[in-house]
C-alpha cells in the first residue's frame, strides 16, 4: 500500500518509520523538511496528518490542520485522511463538515519509546465513517495483535480521549510534586513515600519521581490548558497548572 505523511516532526517522524517497516511505499512531506513533492504524496490512498497544533490564548490552534484539509479539498484527494494530530474540541465540527474521508486516530506515543507506542500500542482510539476505519484497521495496521483493545468511538470522544489522557499525566506530575512539598515540611523523604504507591499500583513508576520537577515539553501544558478553556467545569485541572508554576517559581528562586 502506499502511503503519505504530512508533517514529519515527533510524531510524523515516528508514523513515517514505523509504517516503511509494513507497507512497500510510505511517502514524507514537510515544509521544513527535503523530502517528497506534495503531489506525489497526493497519489497514497492513506494520508496521515501529524502537523502541530501549538497553543494560542490558550487553546489549540488547529490552522495548519484546517488549511492542509481544505488543501486536499481543492485537489480532490479521494483516500483515506487520518489526523494524527492534537485536536481542539472546536474542531469537530469542521472535520464533521468535511467532504473528505477523514479519521481521526490520537496517538499515545511515549518520548522515550515511540516507535515501539505506535508499532505496539496499549489501546488504539479511532473515529470517522465505518468502512473508511475499518480500512484504516485492517489495511494500515494489520500487523496489530488481536489483544489490543480498539475502542471506535464519534470525533468528539476521539479528541476529549487525547486530552484528557495529556491532563492525566499532568495530574499525576502535580501530585508528586506538591507531596514532595508536603513532605518538606516533616522531613519526610517523599522518594519513599511514592515508592510505597508504586508498590501498591495506585500509580505507574514513570510518574512516581518527586525529584523530576513541573511538567512542560510541548504536548501537556498545552492540552491540559485546553481542557480547562474548553469548558467552564474545570476545578481539578485548574489546580493542576497553579500547582505546576508554583514548583516553577519556587525553582526559580
Amino acid at each position: 500500500m502506499k502511503i503519505g505523511i504530512i508533517g514529519l516532526g515527533a510524531v510524523g517522524g515516528t508514523i513515517y518509520h514505523a509504517l516503511k517497516f509494513y507497507h512497500e511505499k510510505v511517502l514524507g512531506f514537510d515544509k521544513l523538511k527535503k523530502c517528497k513533492s506534495f503531489d506525489e504524496v497526493l497519489k497514497a490512498e492513506v494520508i496521515f496528518i501529524a502537523l502541530p497544533t501549538n497553543s494560542k490564548k490558550g487553546r489549540l490552534d488547529c490552522s495548519l490542520i484546517s488549511n492542509m484539509l481544505k488543501k486536499l479539498e481543492r485537489r480532490k484527494y479521494n483516500g483515506v485522511v487520518v489526523i494524527k494530530s492534537t485536536l481542539s474540541m472546536d474542531f469537530v465540527s469542521e472535520i464533521e463538515n468535511s467532504p473528505l474521508r477523514v479519521v481521526v486516530m490520537p496517538e499515545f506515543l511515549h518520548e522515550r519509546s515511540s516507535l515501539q507506542d505506535f508499532v505496539r500500542p496499549k489501546v488504539v482510539v479511532i473515529a470517522g465513517n465505518k468502512l473508511d476505519v475499518d480500512f484504516v484497521i485492517n489495511k494500515v495496521f494489520y500487523w496489530l495483535e488481536e489483544k489490543i483493545p480498539i475502542f471506535y468511538v464519534d470525533y468528539k470522544t476521539a479528541i476529549m480521549t487525547k486530552l484528557v489522557m495529556n491532563a492525566f499525566a499532568a495530574t499525576k506530575i502535580s501530585f508528586v510534586n506538591e507531596v514532595k512539598r508536603i513532605c518538606s515540611d516533616f522531613d519526610v523523604d517523599p522518594k519513599i513515600v511514592m515508592k510505597v504507591v508504586v508498590c501498591e499500583g495506585r500509580m505507574a513508576p514513570e510518574y512516581s519521581d518527586p525529584t523530576k520537577g513541573p511538567f512542560g515539553g510541548k504536548c501537556l501544558p498545552k492540552d491540559l490548558m485546553e481542557l480547562i478553556k474548553c469548558s467552564n467545569k474545570s476545578i481539578l485541572l485548574k489546580a493542576v497548572m497553579k500547582v505546576n508554576e508554583v514548583i516553577k517559581k519556587e525553582r526559580e528562586d
